[in-house]
């Protein structure tokens, strides 16, 4: 069973304990049938995303059943029920339990005491697991307080026949990119955080329960497409209903699966989810080929999913980001803008610090999180320094599209930070183990290596709108520079011309998926241009 090596010391040390607990029971449900949800729900505040470029969005309005008697699914306070939600809780909650047992299991010598020691551990987990547990709704027909915000756009036409789209996802800045998308599509579309329903590395037993709650029947009934993007296990529940062999417990509305940001995003169950996802791409070449799409908005997306399960994915449109940011004040608690002195926001590197010590290069530094304001108030910076976190971040396609001079460090500067400890946020050296030579898939800058063309922030197509430096001596020479003498590319005009005519391309793909699920423009009474189903 996947997993079944992290479970096996607690698994030893309760074995006694089980076997108590089941002698002479019959009939017991299995850990897959045992509800993750043990109650009515809190009521949730309306959600509200953060763009990465350090704007905030939120306008928010309920789309729930007026039906409200939901009823509590009951708890079962059994001995064996607590130990099989134990072994359903995640990873990193159980670590917490077994500290506590591992330091007060030493203090007994008596056998009785151990396992009652371990017996009032497991049940108080139990009774904290129901707690956080009827924090979260289950969002299904009868739910009163989930929260899907609805497309205020009036320019977008619904008709019958209009596709209706639902964005799936957690992230404030993919949220405005696929707004932008849609409206510029004249296709209007809803967003939903699955963040009311599921935590990051949503588990195969809480995708379960959503399916058998009426989750995914709530959400497919609604909507003809449904997009999931930023972390693809949000959408757990949905793409396992696929795989359902009864007919209503499928999903019903075609899925894009849009591929921001790793697809096992922070997964414990890796073998049981590696083969789920296995399994669907498989599908997605026969009898699923009409129902499931596979999207990336970064080159390194692909390879980084066929490598990991070991399948042979099909095609995989990559559409980057818009680079739409809005516009906010600049906050007042960060330093002010000097056009003497870079920006930067910090992400577990100790890179800026270093930059600022021992080169004197002056730099402000953003606590990550914090907002800034959108890309045009880094305009009134020097510049920004950008030491890649991730393969590719919105900000990036974000400071393009607005002119932010960028100073990246080269690949071979990257491995030095990475390999001096000085930034292990992002490990260079796994995009190595991706095809290369004449099965690399995509070009590189030449004078690069090639696993460099998997990071966007290396694409040769953004190359003349961003600055890569090989050393801190080059960022300690840029330092000394005027603004105007940094930005020898003049990327502050160019790159918006750039990035304008790089929308059209983007969005034509867009067009280019709409037409592979069936839909297309076509002209309606009016002679306006609406898209409408084949």
């Amino acid at each position: 069973m996947a997993g079944s090596d992290e479970h096996q010391p607690m698994q030893q040390l309760l074995r006694p304990l089980y076997a108590l607990s089941v002698e002479g029971r019959s009939g017991s449900r299995s850990r897959e049938e045992l509800p993750y949800h043990a109650g009515p729900s809190a009521p949730l505040a309306p959600f509200g995303g953060s763009s990465s470029s350090g704007s905030s969005s939120g306008s928010s309005s309920s789309t729930a059943s007026a039906n409200s008697n939901s009823t509590s699914l009951g708890f079962p306070f059994s001995l064996l029920a607590a130990l099989q939600l134990y072994f359903s809780i995640p990873a990193k909650m159980r670590s917490g339990l077994g500290v506590g047992v591992g330091v007060a299991l030493p203090f007994s010598l008596n056998r009785r005491v151990r396992l009652g020691l371990v017996a009032t551990a497991v049940l108080a987990t139990v009774a904290l697991l129901r707690m956080l547990t009827t924090l979260k709704p289950v969002c299904h027909h009868n739910s009163t307080n989930c929260v899907i915000i609805p497309d205020d756009n009036q320019d977008a036409v619904a008709m019958p026949v209009h596709p209706t789209v639902l964005y799936y996802n957690t992230h404030g800045g993919c949220n405005q990119n696929m707004r932008g998308v849609m409206r510029s599509l004249g296709v209007k579309v809803d967003l939903f955080n699955p963040k009311q329903v599921a935590g990051y590395g949503m588990s195969a037993s809480r995708a379960r329960y959503l399916i058998e709650s009426g989750h995914v029947d709530f959400v497919c009934s609604k909507y003809d497409i449904i997009i999931i993007g930023d972390t693809i296990p949000h959408g757990r529940a949905l793409l396992e209903s696929l795989l359902e062999k009864d007919p209503m417990k499928q999903c019903r509305s075609k899925i894009v699966v849009e591929m921001t940001n790793r697809f096992d995003w922070d997964i414990t169950d890796k073998s049981a989810y590696y083969n789920t996802i296995s399994e669907l791409v498989q599908l997605s070449k026969t009898t699923l080929k009409d129902k499931l799409f596979w999207v990336a908005n970064n080159n390194v997306e692909k390879a980084f999913l066929e490598h990991k399960v070991g399948v042979s994915m099909p095609m995989v449109r990559v559409l980057r980001p818009l680079g739409v940011a809005p516009e906010y004040p600049y906050p007042l608690d960060l330093p002010e803008p000097n056009a003497n002195t870079f920006a930067a926001r910090m992400h577990y590197s100790s890179v800026y610090s270093v930059l600022k010590r021992k080169y004197n290069v002056p730099v402000a530094v953003f606590p990550f999180g914090h907002k800034y304001g959108g890309p045009k108030n880094l305009l009134r910076f020097k510049g920004f320094i950008d030491i890649p976190y991730e393969y590719s971040t919105m900000k990036l396609y974000e400071n393009i599209a607005f002119g932010i001079p960028m100073i990246i460090p080269s690949p071979s500067f990257l491995q030095e930070l990475y390999d001096t400890g000085v930034h292990k946020s992002l490990n260079p050296y796994i995009l190595q183990r991706f095809p290369l030579g004449a099965d690399l898939p995509f070009e590189h800058i030449p004078e690069f290596p090639e696993w460099s063309a998997y990071m966007d922030y290396y694409a040769p197509e953004f190359a003349p709108y961003v600055y890569h430096v090989n050393s801190y001596q080059e960022l300690q020479n840029m330092s000394t520079m005027s603004a105007q003498e940094v930005d020898s590319k003049n990327v502050r005009v160019n790159g918006p011309v750039f990035y304008g005519e790089y929308r059209e391309r983007i969005l034509a793909g867009w067009l280019g998926l709409f037409q592979d699920m069936g839909y297309a423009y076509k002209m309606n009474g009016s002679g306006a241009k609406i898209m409408m189903q084949l």
